[in-house]
């Protein structure tokens, strides 16, 4: 059941896995490849330097991070991280701070069915994101989560304590200047205000 969300999340995470994108892919071992990439979900990317070359498959264990040109007239990448999730292993995700305190998002695909006339069945997708963070130090992340996950319906509490390093942060999650839809202004604040 892992699999299957695992893998209608990327559904959502990245339209691209359909096509091949601009990809720059960084490895573990420090090598870095430039060229085509394409997500295939079950075994991971698929890669060729060029159009028409052979393509060669990477599992995501052997990569560090993966810089995407998600738009092709654009000029940015959006990075994609490998890391340790505490409920599902190894999971892509997309980075969206760095520093200090990394920041991650991921989308989860959750599916409802219900009968309807004649017998046929409707089914209905939604999907909400989570967020994940972790510091320099920190191998498995930690889920800020929403709608009543960890973080959720008690951020000031789990925030304060997750950022007890941090006392200037801590006062202003405790004020409420901080809650938990300002997460990214969370992560900005520790990485330019805390040590």
């Amino acid at each position: 059941m892992k699999k299957i969300l695992f893998t209608l999340a990327f559904l959502v995470v990245l339209p691209l896995a359909a096509q091949k994108q601009e990809a720059i892919l960084y490895f573990k071992d420090s090598t870095i490849l430039k060229g085509l990439a394409k997500i295939t979900h079950s075994k991971g990317i698929q890669f060729r330097t060029e159009k028409g070359e052979e393509k060669t498959e990477y599992s995501f264990e052997e990569l560090k991070y993966i810089e995407i040109k998600e738009k092709k007239k654009s000029k940015e990448f959006t990075t994609y991280s490998y890391r340790i999730l505490p409920e599902s292993g190894y999971t892509l995700l997309k980075q969206i701070e760095v520093g200090k305190l990394n920041l991650y998002k991921f989308f989860d695909v959750f599916h409802s069915s219900k009968s309807g006339p004649n017998g046929s069945m409707t089914t209905k997708s939604s999907s909400i994101s989570r967020y994940y963070i972790a510091k320099e130090n920190e191998e498995i992340l930690t889920n800020l989560g929403i709608n009543g996950l960890e973080f959720g319906k008690r951020f000031k509490k789990n925030a304060s304590n997750y950022f007890s390093d941090c006392p200037e942060l801590v006062l202003k999650i405790q004020k409420k200047k901080f809650k938990k839809k300002h997460i990214v202004e969370v992560v900005k604040f520790y990485n330019e205000n805390c040590d």
